[in-house]
């Protein structure tokens, strides 16, 4: 059984959403009339557009209403209220993707549903998402499952996720982790600044070495090209001037994971 890890302090992180001033009331308004006439009468891409429109007003009340949308009929609109919750930069949009991990029984049968719920609550980058996803982490083999949890962890900015990582990597063997080592490597890289390539005993021998004096940044490492490129792609993040070292370093072992090579899908 994976254990829970004890979560860091809230100083280590640098949220991936900043919350800001709270939205002018008539922005709120708005959404709020737009996703209740939404959900009163409308269609489920009616539905879907309001949970959109919605995700930019990080307001309690619109939050209670986009999490409407997670017990939808329709799947996709499932999954428009998760990657609106994901965005929503509020302390209640971040719990009620918590709390759907922990009770919608349902929701985690489906895949593609448990893949967004993973990287919407990653989005938040918040270091009491930890344990949530480091739980039972190869329960679910879907790739886009396991990736998920995987490059969710590594948008956490603490120690603690590094741990949850190496954790994971120790509870199966080389020839059952090698399909994931691509993320791996990628989240570990963006952590802590090393790049063991794809190699799990690498990654072990590395964490020997240094499990005692790691202090993660709150700026995430730079990374070659390729790897920022594919950081990028997953987050839907637009490249900053100059990111990227510019070093290719795949000579140390392939380009991510298998299936898929380096792709950086959702």
């Amino acid at each position: 059984m994976f254990i829970p890890l004890v979560l860091a302090s809230a100083s280590l992180l640098t949220p991936a959403l900043q919350e800001s001033r709270p939205p002018d009331p008539e922005v709120v308004k708005a959404a709020v009339a737009r996703l209740e006439q939404a959900f009163d009468k409308g269609s489920p891409e009616e539905r879907l557009a309001a949970l959109q429109a919605a995700a930019p007003v990080a307001d309690p009340e619109v939050v209670a209403w986009v999490r409407k949308g997670l017990k939808d009929p329709e799947r996709s609109v499932q999954g428009g209220a998760l990657e609106a919750l994901g965005q929503m930069a509020h302390p209640k949009a971040l719990a009620a993707l918590h709390e759907t991990y922990k009770a919608d029984k349902a929701l985690r049968k489906d895949d593609e549903l448990t893949a967004k719920l993973l990287k919407s609550i990653g989005r938040h980058a918040s270091p009491s998402s930890v344990a949530i996803l480091a739980d039972d982490p190869f329960g679910n083999l879907h790739h886009d499952v396991v990736q998920a949890r995987i490059l969710s962890l590594g948008n956490v900015r603490s120690k603690e996720s590094v741990e949850a990582l190496i954790s994971m990597m120790r509870l199966r063997g080389p020839q059952k982790v090698q399909p994931y080592m691509g993320s791996f490597r990628l989240a570990l890289s963006v952590l802590t600044g090393s790049d063991q390539g794809r190699s799990q005993e690498a990654w072990m021998a590395w964490w020997n070495d240094h499990k005692k004096d790691l202090e993660v940044s709150p700026k995430p490492a730079a990374l070659p090209r390729e790897e920022q490129a594919r950081w990028n792609r997953y987050w839907g993040k637009e490249p900053e001037r100059g990111e990227g070292r510019g070093e290719d370093r795949r000579k140390r072992g392939g380009d991510g994971d298998e299936p898929g090579g380096s792709s950086g899908r959702d």
